[in-house]
């Protein structure tokens, strides 16, 4: 059985292209991995599933590392206007949402307004509204106590 190969660079989200395995070219851009090497200097020929696991491990890495992080009202009126809000909700304790398109699989970017700022952060598409205010709430508590 023939196992698909694919240009890859370790580490990144996505891979550059599958093999052609007729040509043994790239299947879109019909180039070698010489070729692809000029646009991308760490690429390599691997296993699809192999990539496809790196990518895995990439993307929890990248995702689950990131903390709530102060941005603007601009910037947070922006994305409330950009597309419609998914989970909007305003209560005494702040408001928050999250971007209805996905970074990545399940995880979205979520913002939360409290006490006059403003923050956003990487979160599951079901992360409660509690939760996110949590989230921040506990960044705040940090950033006082330092």
């Amino acid at each position: 059985m023939n196992k698909k190969i694919c240009f890859y660079v370790e580490g990144d989200l996505s891979i550059i292209d599958t093999v052609n395995t007729v040509t043994g070219l790239s299947f879109y851009q019909n180039e070698t991995l010489r070729q692809i090497k000029k646009r991308y200097p760490k690429a390599e020929l691997v296993p699809l599933d192999y990539a496809i696991h790196r990518i895995e491990e990439a993307a929890k890495e990248r995702w689950t590392m990131l903390q709530p992080e102060e941005i603007t009202e601009g910037e947070y009126l922006e994305r409330l206007e950009v597309l419609p809000p998914e989970d909007f909700l305003r209560d005494d304790s702040g408001a928050s949402f999250k971007m209805s398109e996905r970074e990545y699989l399940d995880i979205t970017t979520g913002f939360v307004a409290k006490d006059g700022k403003f923050y956003k952060m990487y979160v599951k598409s079901y992360t409660p509204h509690e939760s996110m205010i949590k989230a921040v709430e506990h960044f705040i508590n940090l950033s006082i106590a330092k």
